[in-house]
């Protein structure tokens, strides 16, 4: 979808500006713009955020502002929309999302984390810009002037599968956490008397466990 949306924008500048300086400036102020804003955001709201609507939402936020910027260059074409799009895809790519993405490792066991990252991060993150170019290449040859409103067309259901996905996280998260818990509690020296209550104890600890609280304390404790 980040493809895409990337490959709409740039489609846009290049029909709004001409080729050369004033293309290159446009490029220079967006991208510097971006860089500022996210940091504004990732500095004020990214605690707000992740306490107030939890990790899996926090992270649903990127592919839910891929839809709403998909609708919008559908609603109103043009520079503005598409630089909109691609804007507000790049800051929450770099700011909320990669705040929420991290912390749903946490309860993952390092073994598994190192695992996971290296394929998520190097295998499919490239895949997927492997997968759009291709379709990219293919819809230029294919239908060349109606490129740029198909693709924000893939976009759009992209993003609105992505939401989906990712809203599922939740189960999975709590599921490792669950486990790490119990990993933990196993290590302990337990008393054979006193593993039934402990055990209860832990479940019923699990059952109140608040997402917002939890990543507030671990941003306290570092």
């Amino acid at each position: 979808a980040a493809g895409f949306v990337d490959y709409v924008f740039k489609d846009q500048a290049s029909r709004s500006f001409a080729e050369g300086e004033q293309l290159m400036r446009f490029f220079a102020a967006f991208y510097t713009i971006i860089g500022l804003v996210t940091f504004a955001v990732q500095s004020v709201f990214a605690n707000a955020v992740l306490q107030r609507f939890g990790i899996t939402r926090t992270v649903s936020s990127l592919p839910l502002m891929v839809v709403i910027g998909a609708g919008a260059v559908v609603a109103l074409p043009g520079i503005a929309a598409a630089t909109f799009a691609r804007g507000a895809e790049n800051v929450l790519r770099n700011s909320h999302f990669r705040t929420g993405y991290e912390l749903l490792y946490t309860p993952v066991a390092d073994n598994d984390k190192r695992a996971a990252k290296s394929i998520i991060d190097a295998g499919f993150d490239r895949l997927g810009d492997a997968v759009a170019g291709l379709i990219i290449s293919a819809l230029i040859v294919i239908a060349p002037n109606d490129a740029s409103g198909v693709l924000v067309l893939l976009a759009g259901i992209a993003g609105a599968v992505a939401v989906f996905l990712s809203l599922l996280l939740q189960r999975g998260y709590v599921t490792s956490l669950e486990k790490r818990l119990m990993d933990r509690a196993g290590e302990r020296d337990l008393n054979p008397g006193d593993d039934v209550l402990r055990t209860g104890a832990l479940m019923q600890t699990m059952a109140t466990v608040n997402l917002g609280q939890l990543v507030s304390s671990r941003g306290a404790t570092g």
